[in-house]
Formats: C-alpha cells, structure tokens, sequence
C-alpha cells in the first residue's frame, strides 16, 4: 500500500497538509493567548473558551503525528485524518457560532484555523483514493 502514496505529488501533498496543520495550530496558539490575555485584563473568559483553546493547541501535535504517518502510506491514518480533517473544521465552525457560547472574535479565530484543516481532507481524500485502488 505504501508504494501508492509515494512520488513528488504525494510528498507536495504532504507538505501541503503539513503547513495547513501548523496554521491550525497558530490559530489556536492565538486564541489561547487571546482568552489568557482576556482573564489577566479582568474581562473573564468562560470554561468553554479556555477547554476548547487548551485542547485544540492539544490536538495539533497528533495531527502532525497522524498526517506524517499517513504521508508514509499507513492506510489507517489516512483514514483517520480523512475523518478528523472532515469532522473538525464543522464542529468548531457549528459549536464556535451558537449564541452565547462565546464571543464573536474568539469564534472568528478558531473558525479560520479550522478552515485551514479543509486543504487537509482533499488531500487525505486523494491518498483514501489511491490506496483503495491499489
């Protein structure tokens, strides 16, 4: 199965997966520094924002890990960052914009990090793809 996700697109592709993992991860860097800075200035941020912040800076690591493995043919973690990379970015982007939960701008921030995770879903799609032709 390896043999399928080898090649100069594929290590393109990596890469470009790669990048957009490392953006995510940024983004939320921002939003946990944000919802700090928030609290040290008195405003409070709310359980939520600081659990979310703390486990989507959490979950960046894995993701690397889990798109480095794929990037090397392990069928199964194609299918897994095929299924994290796709469920993700809708979860933030759904729970971020319910009334209330938290404020617009904490939304805004880890909603684009979460858009950068959609380049991550085509591609895993396209490795899903090749691997289930071989």
């Amino acid at each position: 199965m390896a043999e399928q996700l080898r090649g100069a697109s594929v290590r393109e592709e990596f890469e470009l997966a790669r990048k957009c993992i490392w953006i995510f991860l940024v983004f939320n860097t921002i939003a946990l520094a944000s919802v700090i800075g928030v609290t040290l200035l008195g405003e409070g941020a709310s359980t939520f924002m600081w659990v979310r912040a703390l486990i989507l800076v959490a979950v960046s690591p894995f993701l690397l890990w889990v798109a480095r493995s794929a990037g090397a043919g392990s069928a199964g973690m194609v299918g897994r960052l095929r299924v994290v990379s796709t469920v993700l970015p809708v979860a933030v982007v759904v729970v971020d914009f319910i009334p209330g939960i938290a404020p617009v701008w904490y939304g805004v921030i880890q909603g684009l990090g979460a858009l950068a995770l959609i380049p991550v879903a085509v591609v895993s799609r396209r490795w899903a793809r090749r691997l289930s032709a071989a």
